[in-house]
C-alpha cells in the first residue's frame, strides 16, 4: 500500500478520488480477501475441516443475505 500511495502521490499526481478508490476499495478489497482465503486455508492445514465449512459457509451465507436485505429495504 504503500508504494501504491507513494505512485500516486507523487508519480501520477493523482486526484484524492482516485487515490481513495485505489486504496480503500481495490487494495482494500484485496486484503480483505486474503485474509479470508488464509484462514480458511489455515484451518483447514490444521485439519480444523468442520469450523472451516461453518466459517466458509457463514460468511459467503451472510454476506450475500445481507446484500440481497440491503437491495430490498432500499427499494
Amino acid at each position: 500500500m504503500g508504494i501504491a500511495y507513494t505512485l500516486l502521490l507523487d508519480k501520477y499526481q493523482a486526484s484524492d478520488s482516485m487515490r481513495l478508490f485505489v486504496m480503500m476499495g481495490v487494495l482494500g478489497a484485496l486484503t480483505t480477501w486474503s485474509t479470508f482465503s488464509m484462514e480458511a486455508v489455515l484451518m483447514l492445514n490444521y485439519g480444523e475441516y468442520f469450523k472451516a465449512g461453518i466459517y466458509l459457509f457463514l460468511t459467503f451465507f451472510l454476506c450475500l443475505s445481507s446484500f440481497f436485505v440491503g437491495m430490498r429495504l432500499s427499494a
